[in-house]
């Protein structure tokens, strides 16, 4: 299923009243990849006041208000995210304490401000459902399917495995370029290549 995402991982960082908010955003592609970034941050500000975060991989979305009172922080940085209609993506917000309290509402905009700040420098891209095929050529064509998959924008292969009946190559290739990608790989192959699906991503 095709989404939206990060371009680029990005951090922001402002001063509130004193106190410090350093935020980082990355893509991610699963929840366990969100949780090291987490843990990298943590590691990174040991000495810090609060590590508040929140993630969405998919059908999975968690946050933490690490201590900061229930719903000023996690959620409002979900929701940023939601809004923004973003997926695979983590986000952490640091607090250094300055020593002067917010209020319930001063945190929420301080963490979900932070938090946007960061995702706007981040910039997004569309991530196109992906197809896979294998492709199998006699050996007399492989030169041409090499420049053809060499080539081809978006394009993902594997290893080139050799038979006796040819060569065999795994490629992934977005859903908008697939039907074209198959009639240009039936004219340079003059017809003798075979793609068979293997998995849909």
């Amino acid at each position: 299923m095709a989404y939206l995402t990060l371009a680029n991982s990005a951090t922001h960082e402002t001063e509130i009243k004193g106190s410090r908010f350093l935020a980082l955003v990355a893509a991610c592609d699963s929840s366990g990849e969100a949780e090291m970034m987490i843990a990298a941050a943590r590691r990174e500000h040991p000495h810090a006041s609060h590590h508040c975060w929140a993630y969405r991989v998919g059908n999975s979305s968690r946050f933490s208000d690490d201590g900061e009172p229930g719903g000023t922080a996690g959620r409002p940085m979900l929701e940023v995210m939601l809004k923004r209609n973003l997926d695979h993506l983590v986000g952490v917000v640091t607090r250094y304490f300055g020593g002067t309290k917010l209020g319930a509402g001063g945190l929420a905009r301080a963490y979900s401000g932070t938090l946007a700040r960061a995702l706007d420098g981040a910039g997004e891209r569309l991530i196109q459902d992906r197809q896979a095929f294998r492709l199998q050529v006699p050996f007399e064509v492989s030169g041409a399917l090499f420049s053809l998959t060499t080539n081809w924008p978006g394009l993902r292969q594997s290893e080139p495995q050799y038979t006796s009946a040819g060569l065999i190559l795994e490629v992934s290739i977005e859903a908008p370029r697939q039907a074209a990608f198959l009639e240009r790989l039936r004219d340079v192959s003059r017809g003798r290549a075979r793609a068979e699906i293997i998995k849909e991503s």
